[in-house]
C-alpha cells in the first residue's frame, strides 16, 4: 500500500507543469512615438497606457536600423498624454525618428489563471495521495 502511495506521489510530481518565467525582451515591449528630443531629455506620447509613470525604465531604439539601441532612459514625469524621460546613457543622439520602448507591468500571481490551476491541481493530488495512504 505504501508503495502505491509513493508511486502516485512520484507520478503526480512528474506530471506537474514546470515553473515557467516570462522573458522580458524588447520584442514584447510597447512602442511610443517620440515627439520632442533635447540633449538630456525627450518627450513621448503615452495615450491609452495608464500604467506609464515616473521611475519606469526603458530604451530608445532606431526602427530604421532594425531596432538598434540608441539610449536608455528613466521616465521623470507624466502630464496627461505626454511623458518626459531623462536619458541615462546613449549610443547616438535621440531624435523624433526613434521610438521609446517600455515593458508593461506584470500581472500579480493571484490574478493569473495558471496560479489557480496549480492550487487546484495540487489540492486534488494532495487529497488523493492522503486518501490512498490512509487506505480509504
Amino acid at each position: 500500500m505504501r508503495r502505491l502511495a509513493y508511486l502516485i506521489a512520484v507520478v503526480g510530481c512528474a506530471c506537474a507543469p514546470p515553473h515557467v518565467t516570462a522573458v522580458r525582451d524588447p520584442a514584447g515591449a510597447r512602442r511610443f512615438e517620440i515627439i520632442d528630443a533635447g540633449d538630456s531629455t525627450f518627450k513621448f506620447i503615452v495615450a491609452g497606457t495608464p500604467w506609464v509613470r515616473g521611475g519606469d525604465v526603458g530604451v530608445a531604439v532606431d526602427p530604421r536600423r532594425r531596432d538598434a539601441l540608441v539610449a536608455r532612459f528613466v521616465v521623470q514625469t507624466r502630464v496627461a498624454d505626454t511623458a518626459t524621460a531623462l536619458i541615462t546613457g546613449q549610443t547616438a543622439r535621440v531624435t523624433a525618428t526613434h521610438v521609446a520602448l517600455l515593458d508593461a507591468p506584470r500581472r500579480r500571481p493571484l490574478a493569473q489563471r495558471a496560479f489557480w490551476w496549480g492550487v487546484f491541481t495540487g489540492g486534488v493530488l494532495g487529497a488523493g495521495t492522503a486518501l490512498v495512504i490512509r487506505g480509504l
